[in-house]
């Protein structure tokens, strides 16, 4: 564990001497556009299945 912590601590000040070969940002950036359409496109099936129960128990 920790070796671990000391291989982040040498990732993080390799990243901060020479900035311009930091890809984090642009990948942590990919990942959270790529965790909001899932949100997005999960919120949106639970709620049409939401409303096709209701009106399907309405309707009986």
């Amino acid at each position: 564990m920790g070796r671990h912590g000391a291989r982040v601590v040498a990732s993080d000040g390799l990243a901060n001497d020479n900035p311009s070969t930091d890809k984090r940002p642009l990948a942590d950036e990919a990942i959270t556009k790529k965790t909001a359409a899932m949100l997005y496109h999960t919120v949106k099936f639970l709620i049409m299945v939401k409303l096709t129960l209701v009106h399907g128990a309405a309707l009986e």
